[in-house]
């Protein structure tokens, strides 16, 4: 399966979509473990910066955010470590046939070398949602697509299935670019003006 066939196996073909969520359901329920973790600590770090906010206590801020980074970089190495070492396994147990367990593999393999920017970029977007700035998570969101196309669109003839896997991180990294920014700007914006 060359990179081609995944975006089209993804994107061309309607009559395929309920194998696309049963395969994304079967690669969510392996990541399952950060996913629950990620998304408990992206509600209690969204409230924990909201109600600070309000009360004007900005180290509080600043020291719920880095411990809510330590946790990410813990939860993903120890994730992380566990999806790369038993990626083969992993994929094989979830998913039948050689090729789609070889394709699933090695998507886990990558999610697992680039899980601490994925756990940050949680962090971050829960706390500029925290800041009273929602809008900001949502164009991360779009600036990760506007990523992700080119960067597919011109990797696969170069670098085939590995450009369609890249391009994740490469989207991963611009909207952590741009939440961590939004997040150092707007923290230091009320600090020095209040709210």
């Amino acid at each position: 399966m060359n990179g081609y066939d995944v975006v089209l196996f993804y994107f061309a073909y309607p009559f395929r979509k309920i194998q696309t969520h049963i395969l994304k359901q079967k690669l969510q329920i392996i990541t399952c473990g950060s996913s629950i973790i990620l998304s408990i600590c992206d509600n209690t770090i969204s409230s924990f910066t909201g109600q600070n906010f309000g009360g004007k206590e900005f180290e509080r801020i600043r020291g719920g955010t880095k411990m809510a980074c330590i946790m990410a970089v813990l939860s993903a190495l120890l994730l992380g470590m566990v999806l790369f070492f038993f990626s083969d396994l992993l994929a094989k147990i979830m998913l039948n046939g050689q090729e789609a367990a070889a394709c699933a593999s090695i998507y886990l393999r990558f999610l697992a070398l680039f899980m601490v920017l994925l756990n940050a970029l949680f962090v971050f977007q829960s706390c500029v949602q925290g800041l009273g700035k929602p809008a900001v998570p949502m164009c991360s969101g779009i600036v990760e697509m506007l990523i992700r196309i080119p960067a597919v669109y011109f990797g696969l003839p170069v670098f085939g299935f590995a450009a369609a896997i890249y391009a994740e991180g490469i989207a991963w990294i611009g909207a952590l670019a741009l939440n961590g920014i939004s997040y150092i700007c707007f923290l230091k914006k009320y600090e020095r003006h209040g709210c």
